[in-house]
């Protein structure tokens, strides 16, 4: 099986994505004919794919896609990368629990205060594409900028409370100001997607759409 194809099942299954909006993203798909014969090393390969985190909190975040920054004239395309300010990295250990990267920033955060740098990437060239992701901005020639940094506070998360509100909370790179609004075909994929994966799930927890 193709990992497009199991890509296109699981967004289908459980996004409700249809023909047309996943058609529209298909230029930009770059997979492999997977050769493994069970269903359990696909589902793997195609998470893998689609960049599951596999370590713990210390670890850089980057885009991927870029963002519109400003309005009008002066507006460019950006991508951001937040990079960790510890140099503490956590081993993933084998045959991890599905709840290792929980208990995992648990412990982090039990200890202290986490800091990340944030940093922005303006597109200096045309040849750095706004639709292909795969295509690499050169940092040589759109280098980062440091503008700002993150603090996580120190705090016990584990709670019936957060719990509720981490489960009934809704992520949508779509959800932000005019001067910051996703760019690329996957983006406006991710719009239709991330709706209907929102709203499939407040359906089933039966709570309605609420601000966080």
């Amino acid at each position: 099986m193709e990992e497009i194809q199991i890509l296109k099942h699981a967004l289908k299954a459980f996004a409700g994505l249809d023909e047309d909006a996943f058609n529209l993203s298909l230029p930009f798909w770059h997979c492999k004919e997977y050769q493994k014969g069970d269903y359990y090393n696909e589902y793997k390969s195609v998470c893998k794919y689609l960049g599951f985190i596999t370590t713990g909190i210390f670890r850089s975040f980057n885009s991927i896609s870029p963002y519109q920054l400003g309005v009008g004239t002066g507006k460019i395309a950006v991508k951001y990368c937040a990079k960790p300010v510890s140099a503490v990295t956590d081993a993933m250990p084998q045959n991890a629990p599905d709840d290792f990267l929980r208990k995992a920033m648990q412990n982090t955060l039990n200890n202290g205060d986490v800091f990340y740098k944030f940093y922005v990437q303006p597109k200096t060239s045309d040849n750095m594409s706004v639709e292909d992701y795969t295509v690499e901005w050169d940092e040589q020639q759109a280098p980062f900028y440091e503008v700002a940094t993150i603090r996580i506070p120190r705090q016990y998360f584990q709670t019936a409370e957060l719990d509720s509100l981490g489960e009934n909370l809704s992520f949508n790179p779509w959800h932000t100001l005019p001067e910051h609004r996703p760019l690329g075909c996957l983006n406006r994929v991710r719009k239709i997607v991330y709706e209907r994966i929102s709203r499939v799930r407040r359906e089933m927890n039966k709570v309605p759409v609420q601000e966080p």
